[in-house]
């Protein structure tokens, strides 16, 4: 059986080793001096605060997507695609839930997801977006922040290729993955799901 699905996708982060670069002002140095001086005729203390912010403008990795021309790509489709992994995961979490026809990794296995690099039809303008992430290393911990090319709103097209007595898993599996949280980062979720008839 062969499903043509159209998926409206909210909150698309760019990644997958696709980087662009972009020269940004970041903060170098940031602090706040304060000051007291005591007056010797009143005794009275007056404090003074001075703010000190030190920046550098430096080339930024962006993390972003693949292009075919003008239109940006993303690699759902295929057997260890991103929308594979989303199928597995909710094949998982209905099995946890004690549906027990999900107990069967063939059931993800024999989905085939075309193509493997999608076109996303952005609905909205592409948005720079930064994620702070905590890295813990020996001693202490520090933290990194990461920049993202985000498609608030786009549309892309995928076919689903399975044997035909997997359907209603298959649309239990579609129900699931509307409620989870997907693609990269785990950012996007899907707002819309609809057949397309040939």
């Amino acid at each position: 059986m062969k499903k043509s699905i159209e998926f409206t996708f909210q909150d698309v982060f760019g990644g997958d080793g696709e980087i662009r670069y972009k020269d940004m002002i970041v903060p170098k140095l940031q602090r706040k001096k304060t000051t007291s001086k005591t007056r010797s005729d009143l005794g009275i203390a007056v404090e003074s605060s001075m703010d000190e912010v030190s920046t550098e403008k430096r080339k930024t990795e962006i993390h972003t997507f693949r292009h075919a021309g003008s239109t940006p790509l993303l690699r759902l489709g295929g057997t260890h695609g991103k929308l594979w992994g989303v199928l597995e995961e909710a094949r998982k979490t209905l099995n946890m839930l004690g549906e027990g026809s999900f107990r069967n990794t063939g059931i993800t296995k024999s989905i085939q997801i075309q193509p493997v690099w999608v076109e996303l039809e952005p609905l909205e303008k592409i948005k720079l977006e930064s994620l702070p992430q905590l890295l813990n290393t020996i001693g202490h911990k520090s933290m990194i922040v990461q920049y993202f090319d985000v498609i608030p709103k786009c549309k892309a097209q995928i076919d689903l290729i399975y044997p035909d007595k997997l359907d209603k898993l298959v649309n239990q599996l579609l129900e699931q993955i509307q409620s989870m949280g997907i693609l990269n980062k785990r950012r996007a979720t899907i707002i819309g799901l609809k057949e397309i008839k040939d």
